[in-house]
């Protein structure tokens, strides 16, 4: 099954790595944030999405996904420019990384710039007492 056919204008990162989404994947549907699916009933679905609702000859199915915020590690670091970062980004996709949630850091002509490894600031909980209501 084919959903995704290339983008005919690549003007962001993201219309570059959609052509080599893998739709048997569901760490990649997870990737893209994409939770529902709707196909015509003749197309073979994989088995991890399931079945909501069938309209005439097409059915909705949804795919477990943890939505717009994830923690992932981010020990891997992607730098080049857009036009290099295609193949890198490709290779990314196609390891078994992303279901392990193993995300890379990107910096497109050097920005933003890598951070080093350990503790980030976003990362580092105060000791602050935070009130909790009751």
């Amino acid at each position: 099954m084919t959903y995704f056919p290339p983008p005919p204008i690549r003007y962001s990162l993201v219309s570059t790595a959609i052509t080599n989404f893998d739709e048997g994947r569901p760490d990649q549907y997870n990737l893209f944030i994409l939770r529902y699916v709707v196909a015509p009933e003749d197309v073979e679905i994989p088995e991890f999405m399931d079945l909501v609702q069938t309209f005439g000859r097409h059915r909705l199915f949804q795919v477990e996904s943890t939505g717009h915020f994830d923690l992932v590690g981010s020990v891997l670091l992607l730098e080049s420019d857009k036009a290099a970062d295609f193949p890198a980004t490709k290779d990314w996709m196609s390891s078994a990384l992303p279901a392990v949630k193993r995300h890379p850091q990107v910096s497109i002509n050097g920005s933003p710039e890598p951070q080093a490894q350990g503790a980030r600031p976003a990362t580092v909980i105060s000791d602050a007492q935070v009130p909790v209501e009751s």
